[in-house]
């Protein structure tokens, strides 16, 4: 009877944890700031830092919510057309806790992107400009359909962001 009930509280945990996830991915999602290019892409990037959230799953879920935030935003003041977007979030924690826990070091980073050709682009462009800042080959990924999803070895610095993203904001 007890190993039953043991069974049922951790499966009932499991689903929670799954619904908590889910609202906070959804709030993060309706919280991304996103400002349209002059070229008329709307953009965003969300930087995290949190242990409990590291990884690929909530990052897409995140990605969902905020993308399908911003399609009701400017729906109405659009001409009916798909917004042009383009999402950058990157996942990193503190490497003590990477460490700690016996995970690869490094962050996650996700590109998300309508037309689907800009994530893949929006990525190689990354990888380059890692690439020029000493160690080659710290991004390790790749993309397709609108995403691209890679891990960045060492974890994602200010100068990192700075680099890899000069340009597209």
């Amino acid at each position: 009877m007890r190993i039953t009930q043991r069974e049922e509280q951790r499966k009932e945990a499991t689903r929670l944890d799954g619904r908590l996830r889910e609202a906070l991915a959804g709030a993060e999602g309706r919280a991304v700031e996103w400002k349209q290019a002059d070229d008329g892409v709307w953009k965003a990037l969300v930087e995290r830092g949190e242990e409990s959230t590291h990884e690929f799953g909530f990052l897409q879920s995140l990605a969902d919510h905020a993308t399908e935030n911003l399609a009701t935003k400017i729906a109405s003041s659009a001409d009916g057309q798909a917004p042009s977007y383009l999402l950058v979030v990157v996942s990193n924690p503190d490497p003590l806790w990477l460490n700690k826990t016996h995970q690869a070091a490094g962050a996650f980073l996700q590109i998300t992107s309508s037309p689907p050709e800009l994530a893949k682009t929006t990525g190689d462009q990354v990888k380059a400009a890692l690439d020029g800042l000493g160690e080659k080959g710290r991004v390790k990924g790749g993309g397709a359909k609108g995403k691209f999803m890679g891990k960045v070895a060492g974890g994602w610095a200010v100068s990192d962001r700075e680099a890899s993203l000069r340009g597209l904001w």
